[in-house]
């Protein structure tokens, strides 16, 4: 009786334990109030892109799939805790999560905004909320970033993003950091009319999917089964649905990108020929106004009063250009994103991979158009900073950038760093001015038979860095010199871009306080010479290079 009771119990754990191994479930939480990626609908049912998203997973790999929505600290906690029974979640990224959960690749990227009440200043960086009062979701990732970017910033945590808005919209507090995507939505459904929000993104995260530390198993399974979900096309759709009201088949979505890639080229062309015409009358009537300074001291008030306007029009220029370019960048990106899927699932009907190529390049030409506008506007209204530049690491990077561009293929790249002591000074200015001079040189490239080369010399002292970037290319013929650095100018029939390349050049020199100089001749070559201030202080840590 004892041995037969003994065998009983033994076959029962077994069975158990096999039972454990069969049954594959995936518990997955979040917050109940994240849209579009998971929230409760008006049935009362979890609903979502997330949502969704893990059910096609567990009917791909076979898991059953049970979703637990609620306040995220208390997800979050359960999530973390090894004996916790949710399993999977979204988060953002940040190094301070690694140590308690385990990412899987990201799939989807979401940027954060100030949303602020109307009664209170318009701010446009974090900076501009030192020592203020801000609400943040509780344990969510704007806590954290404001916790590292800036101390004296004080926190009021709300439970939801919702929640946060209502807050401000309250007035018990002006401002708040949020999703761009829930604000814009949330204000819109609650009609929020006296809370405005920013322009421009206060940071962006990546965001994932997540696992309990060390679930090596589940998280190879789930990835498997976001691979799978996307090469079946349920990805896609499950995106469609969520993200773009328009479900049409992807014949009409190629027309409608046709649509929007002229009417995009259109707006970057009109707002290009707009500021080239109202700064070349602004330069007209300031010196039209000058001449009659010097000639009639009486209306003195009145050349200060038409200067002043003109630079709040400038200004307001300025703004307009960069939040055009800004709010145009998106589009293009999800455009080029759409085509990259038509790509993939239509490869092979070489027609329409023919007109997708095309379409495609011309985004990436106007994309390139928008970016030379930013870094223009950028340089000239956002201040300086001071970085310490290792110059050896710094041009191999730009030199293995360059062998990407369009024409780089045959051109040798030659590098001669003499650096012994630290240099300081803005990093991007100093990339965007060396990686336009690089771009030049390849486009301009000789023709002849000779090997094409650039060579990059750099020699570091004290006082500055010497940069010459030397070519072999056709060279700029001597009335055209004094031109290249012109808005808008093209030296030659050649030139693919839009004439601002050399023009931010200068300005961003001119910007570091720095010099430029050209000497060329025509089917010989260019040399460009740089001179840049050492901005770091005369200290121990300026004298030896580390």
């Amino acid at each position: 009786m004892r041995y037969a009771f003994l065998l009983f119990f033994i076959f029962y754990t077994i069975s158990l334990f096999g039972q454990n191994d069969s049954t594959k479930k995936i518990i997955f939480g979040s917050d109940y109030d994240y849209p579009p990626y998971e929230f409760i609908n008006k049935k009362g049912e979890y609903d979502g892109f997330h949502v969704d998203i893990m059910r096609a997973i567990g009917k791909e790999m076979g898991y059953e799939v049970e979703i637990q929505l609620g306040d995220w600290t208390n997800i979050r906690e359960e999530l973390e805790q090894p004996k916790g029974r949710i399993n999977v979640a979204d988060m953002f990224y940040s190094e301070e999560r690694v140590a308690k959960i385990d990412y899987l690749p990201h799939h989807d990227v979401v940027s954060y905004i100030i949303v602020r009440n109307k009664k209170s200043p318009t701010v446009k960086s974090i900076s501009q909320l030192k020592n203020q009062t801000i609400v943040v979701t509780a344990n969510a990732i704007a806590e954290e970033y404001i916790k590292k970017e800036d101390s004296t910033i004080k926190m009021i945590q709300a439970v939801t993003e919702l929640h946060a808005l209502k807050i401000i919209a309250s007035g018990r507090c002006n401002y708040a950091i949020i999703n761009q995507y829930t604000a814009h939505k949330f204000i819109e459904e609650h009609n929020f009319d006296n809370l405005a929000v920013s322009e421009e993104f206060v940071f962006s995260k990546n965001l994932s999917f997540v696992v309990k530390k060390g679930n090596k198993k589940l998280a190879k399974d789930i990835e498997e089964g976001m691979n799978r979900i996307k090469e079946n096309r349920i990805y896609s759709e499950l995106y469609v649905k969520w993200f773009d009201n328009e479900k049409e088949a992807y014949t009409i979505l190629l027309k409608r990108l046709k649509w929007i890639a002229a009417i995009l080229l259109l707006v970057i062309v009109v707002v290009g020929s707009w500021v080239f015409t109202l700064r070349k009358q602004v330069r007209i009537k300031t010196k039209t106004l000058r001449n009659e300074v010097e000639e009639r001291q009486k209306i003195q008030k009145l050349l200060f009063d038409k200067n002043a306007e003109l630079e709040k029009r400038n200004y307001e220029l300025d703004k307009f250009v960069y939040s055009v370019s800004h709010n145009v960048r998106s589009p293009i990106a999800s455009a080029l994103g759409l085509i990259n899927v038509i790509q993939i699932e239509f490869e092979e009907n070489t027609n329409l991979s023919f007109y997708v190529s095309n379409i495609g390049k011309s985004l990436h030409k106007l994309d390139y158009y928008v970016n030379k506008i930013l870094a223009y506007v950028a340089n000239k209204n956002f201040k300086v900073k001071k970085e310490r530049i290792h110059f050896d690491g710094f041009i191999s990077q730009l030199i293995e950038e360059a062998k990407f561009v369009e024409g780089a293929e045959g051109v040798e790249f030659k590098k001669e760093i003499t650096q012994e002591i630290n240099f300081y000074s803005d990093t991007e200015r100093l990339y965007i001015i060396l990686e336009c001079l690089i771009a030049n040189s390849i486009e301009y490239k000789t023709q002849r038979e000779k090997k094409s080369f650039v060579k990059i010399s750099v020699r570091v002292t004290r006082m500055h860095a010497s940069i010459i970037i030397e070519d072999n290319g056709q060279g700029i013929e001597e009335e055209q010199l004094d031109k290249v650095f012109e808005m808008f100018y093209r030296g030659n029939e050649r030139s693919q871009g839009a004439g601002l390349g050399l023009y931010v050049v200068k300005q961003t020199v001119d910007q570091l306080e720095g010099t430029l100089q050209l000497q060329s001749n025509y089917k010989t070559g260019s040399i460009f010479t740089l001179q840049i201030p050492n901005s770091g202080k005369e200290s121990k840590d300026n004298l030896i290079l580390q």
